[in-house]
């Protein structure tokens, strides 16, 4: 009986992984400069699913609105850090010496 256990624990053993668990062409993607995951950006995810006949555009949905939002805001929040990198890197005025 105790032999039964033993294999039984080293067959469970052999199938747990350890290492990362990596998407289905996600690492294809990362190289060419695209988004991790086909859902993040980009014109499938960016641009409504269909228009009306005559050419007029589809309300945007709720969660294109709440992702255009987002980048919104960080494009905002990298124009600020952006300009606080700039401000950090200009030189600081020397100081006169006090006359006595």
């Amino acid at each position: 009986m105790l032999r039964v256990a033993q294999r039984v624990t080293a067959d469970a053993a052999r199938s747990l992984h350890t290492a990362a668990r990596a998407s289905a062409g996600q690492k294809y993607r990362v190289m060419n400069g695209k988004a991790r995951s086909g859902n993040e950006y980009g014109t499938l995810t960016d641009t409504p699913d269909w228009s009306y006949l005559d050419g007029r555009p589809a309300p945007s949905s709720l969660r294109q609105l709440k992702r255009s939002e987002k980048q919104q805001f960080v494009q905002l929040r990298m124009a600020q850090l952006l300009q606080e990198v700039n401000n950090a890197t200009q030189p600081i005025p020397a100081k006169a010496p006090k006359s006595a």
